[in-house]
């Protein structure tokens, strides 16, 4: 039989067990949520009738000061392989970035082996919080010819360290030139599962990709669209 002093004792202990755990809990949620991470990646391919193409992303991040201090980079690869085993770099040139709505000036790009990395940062740590990104930037040799059609197959977010919530990428080919075919995969490298992906089209001529699921660290969103090789 308890004594009511024994009882009051019992209860203060589990009462402070019961505090302890809530608060683990409290923090495991605020853990979560203060996850960095990528908000949104929306890119817009336009491709020209000589075969280059102006590329524009819009990134919007959640930062918290981890590894998102004053800004993110943006890493494209460079290599090019071609026909008859020909291996080169593509051209490659920063039209504008902008964080926030203010443009970066003069912007910064560095080499890394076979990849040109763009740094979008300022001069100040970022609040914590959400901030946007806005690259574009023009490219060429990206486009594979083959006996029955040509193709675009591009990495239409490239490959981060955070995960990425909602991604979608467009696809414009040159007036008077129809999508023939598409296609889309979200992963790792060389995954092939196109489960959560939605295509639609609202001209004969581009094609719009929205993953509807979140993107891992470390995985990619890469899309896929076929024209008449004759016309580009």
């Amino acid at each position: 039989m308890h004594t009511p002093y024994a009882s009051r004792k019992i209860s203060l202990y589990t009462t402070r067990i019961a505090c302890v755990l809530l608060l683990s809990i409290f923090t495991l949620i605020l853990d979560v949520y203060a996850q960095e991470s990528i908000e949104h990646f929306e890119s817009t391919i336009t491709i020209n009738k000589d075969g280059s193409m102006h590329v524009r992303e819009a990134i919007t991040v959640h930062a918290e000061g981890n590894q998102i201090k004053k800004g993110i980079y943006r890493e494209i690869p460079l290599l090019y392989s071609g026909p008859e085993n020909y291996r080169g770099t593509v051209p490659f040139t920063v039209t504008s970035a902008s964080i926030d709505g203010t443009p970066l000036n003069p912007i910064e790009t560095e080499t890394n082996g076979d990849y040109i990395r763009v740094l979008m940062r300022g001069k100040q740590p970022l609040s914590n919080g959400k901030h946007r990104f806005v690259l574009e930037y023009d490219t060429s040799l990206h486009l594979r010819f083959y006996d029955t059609n040509g193709e675009l197959n591009w990495n239409a977010t490239g490959i981060w360290g955070f995960p990425i919530i909602e991604a979608s990428c467009r696809v414009i080919l040159p007036t008077g030139v129809a999508v023939q075919q598409t296609a889309a995969w979200a992963g790792l490298t060389g995954s092939k599962d196109s489960n959560n992906i939605t295509i639609t089209k609202a001209q004969a001529n581009e094609a719009t990709f929205t993953l509807a699921r979140p993107l891992e660290p470390d995985t990619q969103f890469t899309v896929a669209v076929a024209f008449d090789k004759n016309s580009i």
